[in-house]
């Protein structure tokens, strides 16, 4: 998608902007930056901690942060977990960096924020691939503890993808918290047949 080369080159050239500036307040400097992306076309801005744009997620954060989350994605990516999203770009700046990350199961997707009390169901195929993907982590030893409840998700808007966000937050687990994760999983996804 072509808009999507765009909209990264133009958090490119803010970003690059904001390096010009020379700005010793690595605050101030990403609070310019993220009101500087929110104000471009088509940006969702309306969560606090991240913005939207069709499949992408973008974030400005502390340099070390974007480091580590953009490994964590990086391994995912590999093992093809549907859920979680791979790193688009990062645009260093000063102590802090841009991190765009691209929910690649759903090209061209909007990403909604479920109501967890809607009671709408959830497409067969998205359940059973957010199950196997649940599944997969787990069987890494691996678990998304965010992943229980509504607040870190995404459905994408056409195909019904289900998406987690944070995953910054993945852990290696027991084998007890693995099946209970799993469990609880299988409990969430029920409420959505």
């Amino acid at each position: 998608m072509d808009s999507a080369v765009n909209i990264i080159d133009e958090i490119k050239a803010l970003v690059a902007g904001e390096q010009e500036t020379g700005a010793d307040d690595p605050i101030g400097a990403r609070l310019r930056v993220r009101e500087a992306i929110s104000g471009l076309l088509g940006i969702d801005g309306r969560d606090d901690s991240v913005l939207r744009w069709y499949e992408y997620e973008i974030a400005v954060g502390v340099r070390s942060s974007v480091d580590e989350e953009a490994e964590i994605l990086g391994w995912l990516r590999t093992l093809e977990i549907a859920a979680a999203p791979e790193v688009a770009a990062a645009f260093p700046f000063g102590s802090n960096s841009v991190l765009v990350r691209r929910y690649w199961a759903c090209p061209s997707e909007h990403l909604i924020v479920p109501e967890p009390f809607d009671r709408l169901p959830w497409p067969e195929a998205a359940r059973t691939r957010f199950r196997q993907d649940m599944a997969k982590l787990a069987k890494h030893s691996r678990v998304h503890p965010w992943a229980r409840g509504f607040a870190h998700m995404y459905v994408s808007d056409r195909s019904g993808t289900i998406l987690l966000n944070a995953w910054s937050v993945l852990k290696t687990a027991t084998e007890r918290e693995q099946r209970d994760f799993l469990e609880s999983i299988e409990l969430q996804l029920q409420r959505r047949t």
